[in-house]
Parts: structure tokens; sequence; C-alpha cells
């Protein structure tokens, strides 16, 4: 049996010659889930389950997109943190996400979208994929909502209510953003995708603050 300190975890060990070394909870963790810290905010995500908070411990640089699918049901407390990753920081597809606390979502090489939203190609799949944008939590991105089409060019079941900020910049090319962006090949006014901006939102963009050409 291996016995670690209460503030203190055992993770895989990037140090030659060792499995696993124990850090400190508080410094060594990016998100904490009750009481159970997470290395990650990925591998938080992965072990969280419906209805849990996930509180964002420290600012998180990812190489990569976080994604958030299978019918999970979460809230990201941002706790005055951030979340970047170069393109696409979060996707969001068959699961309902509450982006709640104070803190920003960032593409740090913007291309897509901070928050990339997915819907269904079932018709009948409401409130398939949700997404709320709390108050005090900003958005940025070449399209800081993106709502992209499946593969059979549909997003049925996709809500995103929206009490913060959404800030469109321009792409690493140099092409104008937008503050949320809806794939023109959605088409289908069945089931098709819900915005609702309540009073204090803002949404701005480097060419439209909303462009919808479905």
């Amino acid at each position: 049996e291996t016995l670690v300190a209460d503030n203190y975890m055992l993770v895989e060990s990037d140090k030659e010659g060792y499995d696993y070394m124990a850090v400190d909870k508080a410094t060594g963790s990016e998100a904490v889930i009750g009481d159970d810290y997470y290395r990650t905010l990925k591998l938080a995500v992965e072990a969280a389950e419906s209805g849990d908070v996930i509180t964002v411990l420290k600012n998180v640089e990812m190489t990569e997109t976080l994604k958030i699918t299978e019918g999970k049901n979460v809230t990201i407390d941002l706790n005055n943190k951030s979340i970047k990753a170069p393109e696409s920081v979060l996707h969001v597809e068959n699961a309902k996400v509450k982006l709640t606390g104070t803190g920003t979502i960032e593409e740090s090489a913007p291309n897509l979208g901070a928050v990339v939203i997915y819907g269904s190609d079932n018709v009948s799949d409401t409130e398939y994929t949700k997404v709320y944008i709390d108050e005090n939590v900003t958005l940025i991105g070449w399209s800081p909502i993106m709502i992209r089409q499946t593969t059979s060019k549909n997003a049925y079941g996709v809500v995103v209510d929206i009490y913060g900020t959404l800030e469109g910049v321009n792409d690493k090319t140099g092409a104008v953003g937008h503050g949320m962006f809806i794939n023109g090949s959605i088409s289908d006014d069945e089931n098709c995708p819900v915005v609702n901006i309540y009073e204090g939102a803002e949404i701005t963009g480097t060419d439209d603050g909303i462009y919808a050409a479905g």
C-alpha cells in the first residue's frame, strides 16, 4: 500500500525511472470536482457525471480541442481563470454544458470558434446539445460560438443561451471574425438551432456580430 498525505495525489511521472510521483492537489491540478482533484481539465471532464460542477483551478493551456460529448451534463466554473487552445477550444456535441463563474475561453490561433457546437441528425432529438454562457463568461475566437453541421448537413436539437460576452476576432490569416456563426448548410427549420440572447449579453465581431446563413 502506498501512503500519500491528504493534500497530495499520485500521478504518472514524467521523470525517467519513476512510474508515479506525488504532487500537491491544489497546485498540481487544473480542475476539481467536489473533493476529487484532476491533473488536467480533460481528465476532469472524462470523469464527470451528470450534474457535476467542474471548477477550474489554474489557467489552462491545451494543445488540442477538449470534447464534451456522450450525453454529459456538466457545469464548468471558470473561477477567474482562462481556458485556451490553438483553435476550437471546446467541442460540444450530445451534451449539456453550463459555462459559469468569471473567466475566458479563447482560441490562441483563431480559426473556428471558442465553443464549437454540433447537433443531431435525428429531427426528433430535442435539446440534444445545450450550451449556457453565464454573464461573466467571455468567449474569444474567430467565431466565439460556432454551430456546425453534421455530415448530413443537420444540427437538430441545439439550444444556446447567451448572457455573457462573445468577442469575434480576425483569424490567423487575417480574415474578419464573427460574434457567432451558424453554418449555411443548416437549412431545415424544424427543430433547428435556437439561440437565446439575454439582456446584458454583448456580441461583437470584426465583421458581423451574428452570421446566420442557414
